[in-house]
């Protein structure tokens, strides 16, 4: 059974909705959330940990033919409730873990946010999303965000030489709002791929109804 769109807003729950509603008010925008895949990430686990290192978003053009500028992405919503969820699920309250740090770095000379995500040892979705991860079937990661009201704009030829990982994008999300990242299957990014480190097994017929 297929389920519910989560980027329609005619299906988000009441609370997300009063969330996405109180943004714009605070941020002044009518602009909706959006969510974003990574380019490749590396990955570090710590025995005994269920941990996991990776570039959460880039400023790289993606298949949207969108960039996004991330010292322009206020990091304080999602600071201040750092939960990680599966596949953008807000209808299901599906965190799986939370956001140890998240902070700038670049990769490849481009600019990156990158995050450590630690996996929930209490929940055998937590446990599922990081085995699958070792596995190498879950390999991304994907951000949501809002941008902020007449912040999106197209790049110049002046932008496009300065920051030449822009070639190609119709868009630049200059200034958003960083709401939450989730560990997903399909990013937007094609190359968003890590490397497996281990294996596991799953127990959640969620997760695997996702593939």
């Amino acid at each position: 059974m297929s389920k519910a769109d989560p980027q329609d807003p005619a299906n988000w729950p009441p609370e997300f909705k009063a969330r996405v509603e109180r943004i714009q008010r605070e941020y002044q925008t009518d602009e909706a959330p959006r969510s974003k895949g990574i380019t490749k990430a590396d990955m570090e686990f710590k025995e005994g940990e269920s941990a996991a290192i990776g570039i959460v978003a880039t400023e790289e053009c993606d298949r949207e033919a969108e960039s996004v500028v991330m010292k322009g992405m206020d990091l304080r919503e999602f600071r201040a409730n750092p939960v990680v969820l599966f596949n953008h699920d807000n209808f299901d309250d599906f965190p799986i873990g939370r956001c140890d740090w998240i902070k700038p770095d670049t990769a490849d000379g481009i600019p990156v946010l990158k995050a450590k995500t630690v996996f929930s040892k209490k929940t055998a979705q937590g446990q599922d999303a990081f085995a699958l991860m070792q596995e190498g079937i879950l390999r991304s990661f994907s951000i949501r965000f809002m941008p902020l009201r007449g912040e999106v704009r197209p790049p110049t030829a002046d932008d496009v030489k300065a920051q030449p990982w822009m070639k190609g994008a119709s868009s630049v999300v200059w200034k958003s709002v960083a709401m939450e990242y989730s560990v997903v299957s399909l990013p937007m990014n094609a190359g968003a791929l890590v490397e497996a480190v281990s294996k596991g097994m799953v127990r959640d017929p969620q997760l695997l109804d996702a593939f």
